[in-house]
């Protein structure tokens, strides 16, 4: 990239001071860090200290610490099988939680707002569609919703010591993807408390489609160190970019095409 797009990068209004945030620059540098190689013999050392400061079960870990080749690796390891049964795996109708979490907040819209963190509440659209739809009426996001149904809605929080996929909660027909560039700020409950912006400021990515109870949608919020967000299914996909506006034009997917006519058909509990 030539000095000129560089300055024509930082003059974008929208994304430009995304590239000077300390919380992303400090994120890619952890990123970095830990796709570093790190020797067989250093490994068990190295992994079983973390297990313990995070309270990590180390009886659920598929592999043997000699094959974590860096610590991204093993952050994002896999489970043994049967580790984490889907529950009523058969019933699309139900939904099971999405990934090892704590549940901060669980409720129904309010006035347009749903409440993710005690004292702290967001508007719908600013959530799922980034600030600029703030005000969005929730039934333009979700046209199902009507006076004789309700939306509701789960904050769920991953801590370090928490196994590091997501699931589909249920069987859905994703419709299309949105990628919000943000902030990289810390997403732990204490740090949520005393920061309104927390959540809404930084970088997600929400997913639309329809299960067969309605609409759902899923947002993965990032967080400081743990800026990279992945889709198994949209390898397009790419988060925390050193310069955010160059792929500015993906940032909306549409996932119906060709081969997939009504979307992408993701079944309970796939990644």
């Amino acid at each position: 990239m030539c000095i000129r797009d560089r300055y024509m990068g930082a003059k974008n209004k929208e994304y430009g001071n995304f590239r000077l945030s300390l919380t992303r620059m400090i994120s890619r540098l952890t990123g970095r860090v830990m796709g570093v190689h790190i020797p067989v013999a250093l490994r068990p050392s190295l992994y079983s200290t973390f297990c313990k400061f995070y309270n990590v079960n180390t009886s659920e870990i598929k592999a043997p610490y000699s094959e974590f080749d860096n610590f991204r690796a093993f952050f994002t390891r896999e489970l043994k099988a049967n580790a984490r049964p889907i529950d009523d795996q058969q019933n699309v109708s139900s939904l099971c939680s999405p990934a090892d979490s704590t549940v901060l907040a669980f409720g129904t819209m309010d006035k347009n707002l749903i409440h993710c963190v005690k004292g702290h509440s967001y508007s719908v659209g600013e959530i799922l569609c980034g600030p600029t739809e703030v005000n969005t009426d929730p039934s333009k996001l979700f046209p199902s919703l009507t006076s004789e149904n309700q939306l509701y809605y789960a904050v769920l929080y991953l801590s370090p010591s928490d196994y590091h996929h997501y699931h589909s909660p249920t069987s859905i027909v994703l419709k299309e993807r949105q990628h919000i560039i943000g902030l990289l700020n810390p997403v732990m409950p204490s740090y949520l408390l005393s920061h309104k912006k927390g959540l809404k400021d930084n970088e997600r990515v929400s997913v639309k489609g329809d299960w067969k109870e309605g609409e759902i949608a899923l947002i993965y919020v990032g967080a400081l160190n743990v800026g990279s967000v992945s889709l198994s299914f949209d390898k397009d996909l790419k988060t925390n970019a050193a310069e955010p506006w160059v792929n500015a034009k993906d940032l909306k997917k549409d996932y119906k095409d060709k081969v997939n006519k009504e979307g992408i058909i993701i079944d309970k509990g796939q990644e």
